[in-house]
């Protein structure tokens, strides 16, 4: 079965995050506000985002289970999930960029 993704709207919402690691949690709200996954993380990472050229690494929600860390969402779709990620990094620096800095603790 094939769905067209190409004119799902969506919109993101980034809260930023005061620590070091978690820059940032997101919630992605699909179909006009029908589906919204909350809970999706923006952090630090020690390895190149390949297609955003920065040391960040985006998340779907997940838990910890017995040492490993198991995703809740899937999107099988590969082009509405990198739109979503797209989305969720144009939303982080935004927000990030009409915030105030945080004081260096």
């Amino acid at each position: 079965m094939s769905y067209d993704t190409s004119d799902i709207d969506i919109k993101v919402q980034v809260k930023l995050s005061e620590s070091r690691k978690l820059l940032a949690t997101a919630s992605v709200i699909l179909f006009d506000g029908l589906i919204e996954i909350h809970g999706w993380r923006i952090s630090t990472s020690t390895y190149l985002h390949e297609k955003f050229q920065e040391l960040i690494w985006i998340q779907p929600p997940s838990y910890n289970s017995f040492g490993h860390w198991r995703n809740i969402v899937f999107i099988k779709d590969k082009t509405l999930h990198e739109k979503i990620l797209d989305q969720i990094y144009d939303k982080y620096h935004k927000v990030k960029s009409q915030s105030p800095p945080l004081n260096d603790l």
